[in-house]
């Protein structure tokens, strides 16, 4: 009996095959019409976990569970056609993380999950990180599905996976008229280069964001600045109180980044940022810091229209930290991410 039949995996007109680039992947085995129902799993066979709001221990118990169920079980059969070579960066050795990655947010990444997860566990993670998906279940939460999971991802997919209306099982279904033989590929979502190179191995070929966290003072181009190191600091906490950490997104729209805007207003354009005494008052917590930011006198926060007239001003500092980011990258030898930041960086201020 096949791992299908003992997870009672249903395949409606798809076939598991092998893809010449992608290792297994679902082919359509006659022509399907859209929104056929083309894979379904029941939910008894899904290998999940509750979504606890922390990736990194839903990756470790999920590692733990697939080790669990590698012998002896109804599970262990489908374990054992899973990858044993390095997916992503987490399978990479120490020496390679430093020659391809060092300076990037994905070797922080990986420095943060290895801490985490047992030398024993790092294959099984890797098959989490890859292949489990989020599930809008009435307890939500994160499963390596069988049989969906071998759907490979496409920027233009012919397929998508969601809860069966009975709410019994997971099934994957066409979005469009497929023809017979075609690949059936679903999208693994709207991340950034970085995230798709940390998670899946890989860059696709239209996937072109990049996130630069700004918490690192490395990235920021003091010179094109309007504060002091104090006057930086104050912005700095203002911003990660009422937002978290700051980032500049670049995709091919542009630039975004409302910190940067933040960034290019100075004193001299009316700008301050004073202690907010009410918010300070009502909290409990002596130590807690309350900040509001005030505009030619005004109250204001950074969805205020006139802070988009600073976005030319701001336009600069964000060309120079993707600059400063670049430079950091051309001391990898990871060609694939490097070229692709490039290029896109490029596109952006042409």
């Amino acid at each position: 009996m096949s791992w299908v039949d003992q997870l009672d995996v249903k395949l409606h007109q798809t076939r598991i095959a092998a893809d010449q680039n992608n290792g297994n992947g679902l082919f359509a085995t006659e022509d399907v019409a859209e929104d056929t129902v083309l894979v379904e799993t029941p939910l008894s066979s899904l290998i999940a976990t509750p979504s606890t709001g922390s990736s990194v221990q839903e990756i470790v118990d999920l590692a733990h569970t697939l080790q669990d169920l590698a012998t002896n079980t109804k599970w262990s059969q489908y374990i054992a056609l899973l990858p044993t070579e390095p997916i992503n960066p987490l399978g990479w050795d120490a020496d390679k993380i430093q020659q391809e990655l060092d300076g990037s947010s994905i070797a922080r990444a990986v420095e943060g999950i290895r801490a985490a997860v047992p030398q024993d566990l790092a294959l099984p993670a890797q098959w989490v990180m890859s292949r489990a998906l989020e599930l809008p279940t009435p307890i939500p939460q994160r499963a390596i599905v069988p049989g969906i999971d071998m759907a490979n991802h496409s920027d233009s997919p012919n397929a998508r996976y969601a809860l069966s209306a009975n709410g019994e099982s997971v099934q994957l279904l066409s979005t469009t008229n497929i023809a017979s033989n075609t690949e059936i590929c679903i999208s693994y979502g709207d991340r950034d280069m970085n995230e798709y190179l940390f998670n899946y191995g890989f860059i696709p070929k239209h996937k072109r964001r990049i996130s630069v966290p700004l918490d690192d003072l490395h990235y920021y181009p003091l010179d094109l600045l309007q504060d002091e190191p104090a006057g930086l600091r104050l912005k700095f906490a203002y911003y990660t109180a009422k937002h978290g950490t700051p980032t500049v997104t670049y995709d091919s729209s542009g630039w975004h980044s409302d910190f940067l805007l933040l960034l290019a207003v100075g004193e001299l354009d009316g700008l301050d940022i004073v202690e907010d005494t009410a918010a300070q008052a009502a909290d409990p917590d002596p130590e807690a810091e309350h900040l509001q930011l005030l505009l030619q006198g005004r109250i204001v926060d950074l969805t205020d229209p006139d802070f988009a007239a600073f976005r030319v001003r701001a336009t600069p500092i964000a060309k120079a930290i993707a600059e400063i980011y670049l430079n950091s990258a051309n001391n990898r030898s990871l060609s694939v991410l490097t070229g692709a930041e490039r290029d896109l960086i490029q596109e952006v201020f042409s």
